[in-house]
C-alpha cells in the first residue's frame, strides 16, 4: 500500500513540474522592431489604410508586449482586415469586442484585461474601426 501511494505521490509531484515548466515557458509576445504600426480596417463600405501615430503605438506595444500567447479556438471572429500590423507582425483585433488578439504569423492568441480591451477599441476608433463589425 506504501509503495502505491508513493508511486502516485512521485507521478503526481513530476505531472506538477512538468506543468510548471510549460506554464513558465509559453511563448510571448516581442518586439524588434517598435517603430512603425499600420491599422488595416475593411468592413461594410470603408477601407482604411493609415499609419499608427508614435503615441498610440507606444501604447499598443505596452499592451501586447510580453503577454503570453496560447494556442486556442476562440469564437471572436478574426480576420486580416481588421488589424495592426507592427514589427511585420499581424495583429488580428477581436470582431466581437471580446479581449483577445490573434497574432496570425504565430497562429497563437492573447489576451487583453477589460481596461486594455476598452483602451485599445479606443485608440482604434481614431482610426476609423467600428465594433462589433462581425
Amino acid at each position: 500500500m506504501k509503495r502505491v501511494i508513493l508511486t502516485i505521490s512521485a507521478l503526481l509531484i513530476v505531472f506538477i513540474a512538468i506543468m510548471c515548466v510549460l506554464l513558465c515557458f509559453q511563448p510571448r509576445v516581442e518586439f524588434d522592431n517598435k517603430n512603425t504600426g499600420t491599422t488595416n480596417f475593411t468592413y461594410r463600405d470603408k477601407e482604411i489604410k493609415s499609419n499608427i501615430s508614435s503615441e498610440h503605438l507606444e501604447q499598443i506595444v505596452s499592451m501586447f508586449e510580453n503577454k503570453k500567447m496560447k494556442t486556442d479556438s476562440p469564437s471572436c471572429g478574426f480576420t486580416k482586415d481588421v488589424s495592426i500590423e507592427i514589427d511585420n507582425k499581424t495583429f488580428c483585433i477581436a470582431c466581437d469586442t471580446c479581449g483577445k488578439v490573434y497574432l496570425f504569423e504565430e497562429d497563437k492568441y492573447f489576451s487583453l484585461d477589460e481596461e486594455e480591451n476598452e483602451s485599445l477599441r479606443n485608440i482604434l476608433e481614431c482610426y476609423g474601426f467600428e465594433f462589433p463589425c462581425i
